[in-house]
């Protein structure tokens, strides 16, 4: 369990930010769990922890080990709403524990592309595609990207067709000792195959 060291859940209701950051905790207690609400505020955290944990040191391509990625995101993120002058509430801003600062004409780039992003599917196509192109020729690290949601029998295509590695309802399964270890394996098993 010490190749899970950083979980990133993206989801637009706080609600399941909570739930998933308890069940993760709890499932991997030595694990970082950050979360966002948006693609865009998922694009800035992970450039963030790209830099914060490179993968020269042992960190993943994306700068987490798993991605929890919520299908259905919904609204203008935290971020867009205060940039545009909408009001946003004080849970809104406590539900995004994302960094905004960014360097140079990186986070245009970034910024751009996240706005290109609408589903959680769409994330995760953007994020396998970058492992690919960044892993040609070269050793990399990738993430475990795990789709999630409430309506499965209907998404569930859409996710993994995106690139997902696996797929989960809501409520999700039991973070359990299994759970943790059935994850491990694939992560190790994607690894190896890279």
């Amino acid at each position: 369990a010490d190749h899970i060291k950083n979980i990133l859940v993206v989801d637009s209701h706080e609600i399941f930010l909570a739930l998933f950051t308890k069940s993760l905790k709890h499932m991997v207690p030595h694990a970082s769990v950050a979360t966002v609400r948006s693609t865009e505020e998922a694009m800035i955290r992970i450039e963030a922890a790209r830099k914060a944990f490179p993968q020269r040191d042992g960190g993943s391509i994306h700068g987490f080990d798993i991605i929890v990625i919520e299908e259905r995101l919904s609204g203008p993120s935290p971020i867009r709403q205060r940039a545009c002058g909408l009001r946003t509430s004080a849970a809104e801003q406590r539900g995004s524990s994302t960094s905004s600062t960014q360097t140079g004409g990186e986070a245009s780039v970034q910024q751009r592309r996240s706005d290109d992003l609408t589903s959680g599917s769409d994330l995760i196509r953007h994020l396998v595609e970058l492992e690919r192109s960044e892993g040609r020729g070269k050793s990399i690290r990738p993430s475990l990207m795990i789709g999630v949601s409430a309506r499965l029998a209907q998404d569930r295509e859409k996710m993994k067709k995106g690139g997902a590695d696996c797929v989960w309802g809501k409520p999700p399964p039991e973070m359990n000792s299994r759970l943790r270890n059935e994850l491990l394996k694939l992560l190790m098993k994607k690894r190896n195959s890279k």
